[in-house]
């Protein structure tokens, strides 16, 4: 599982009530990574009751944004020699479900599942998860975070983004590294075709996620894929526009002014004519900064494009329920 940078909720989520939060600018679609949510540490107590409370949380903070179809993104991996992985995910996916189904997260619309295709056996486990869980799935985006690619060029950055992993004795890091670079080159478009039948034969929107080879974009979109999330380099976009895929960026990148990995910057996409819809990725917080750059650069009506009509156009072509998602009044 993915933690990405756990520091943005600690300050927006404290003794189980979610801060006042920029106002609402009617966001209809938000990815979440769920490292944005849950620290490990409230994973690692492993309890159904610390889950539910950060669940919560979560939902009150969203409803403070504006968000009322919320896209919670969960890494699906399997690095080897890791044997909480699959306990804490369906841990997580297991209380997102009941609480969804019990009408505790309103502004929960399902889940993102994010597939690490550099572990083995990941399309197997996309199976069994979709027949578990697959009524709360939305969408299903294939990635690559083996080292030396993407936004893991630098060693270093791979290295940070998974210290979090607690391996079993004789097995490491630089194991894991030697691994997932091997699978990487030998698998991936292999496997690819896996996920996309699995998710396109239930139905199921799919995509990639941070993409940054054209040859497999052009094969995954000969799968079905018609999502580029988070395009790591300016051809990629390009190209994914091309193709005619909805191209989402993050509004965290928009507010920063540029991708803190050094990728593709999202205001070079914007202005180039190259995005669809904006998505608030891991911190609800670059809501509002986001959105004001847009107006104040290219007016509102194009910024309620791309926060608003564009999200939900995504939304409806994933078969979410956009009912709940007006286009509220924007400010």
């Amino acid at each position: 599982m993915s933690y990405g940078d756990t520091a943005l909720w600690g300050t927006e989520v404290q003794r189980g009530v979610a801060r006042a939060a920029p106002q609402p600018v009617g966001t209809g679609f938000i990815d979440l990574h769920v490292g944005g949510v849950f620290p490990p540490k409230v994973l690692g107590r492993d309890t159904v009751r610390a889950v539910d409370q950060q669940l919560r949380d979560l939902d009150a903070l969203l409803a403070r944004c504006g968000v009322t179809s919320g896209l919670i993104a969960v890494t699906l991996d399997k690095p080897k020699h890791v044997p909480c992985q699959q306990r804490h995910r369906d841990l997580l996916v297991g209380c997102i479900k009941r609480l969804m189904d019990q009408g505790e997260l309103p502004c929960v619309g399902g889940v993102h599942l994010r597939c690490e295709l550099s572990d083995a056996g990941v399309s197997a486990l996309l199976d069994r998860g979709l027949d578990a869980h697959g009524d709360i799935v939305k969408l299903v985006t294939a990635m690559d975070h083996s080292p030396d690619q993407g936004q893991y060029k630098e060693p270093r950055q791979w290295r940070k983004a998974f210290a979090y992993l607690t391996f079993e004795p004789g097995y490491g890091l630089d194991d894991l590294a030697v691994a997932r670079a091997e699978r990487a080159r030998s698998a991936f478009i292999r496997d690819l075709e896996g996920l996309a039948k699995a998710a396109t034969g239930r139905g199921i929107a799919f995509g990639l996620h941070d993409p940054e080879c054209p040859e497999r974009l052009d094969c995954a979109h000969a799968l079905g894929a018609r999502l580029c999330e988070f395009p790591i380099t300016l051809e990629i976009a390009r190209k994914a526009h091309d193709l005619g895929q909805t191209v989402l960026v993050g509004a965290p990148n928009v507010q920063r002014g540029g991708s803190k990995f050094g990728n593709v910057s999202a205001n070079a996409l914007l202005e180039l004519g190259l995005v669809d819809a904006i998505s608030l990725d891991t911190d609800p917080r670059a809501l509002q900064p986001a959105w004001s750059h847009v107006v104040t650069t290219y007016g509102r009506d194009r910024a309620a494009r791309l926060f608003t009509s564009g999200p939900a156009t995504l939304l409806a072509a994933l078969g979410a329920d956009t009912a709940q998602s007006p286009i509220q009044a924007l400010r």
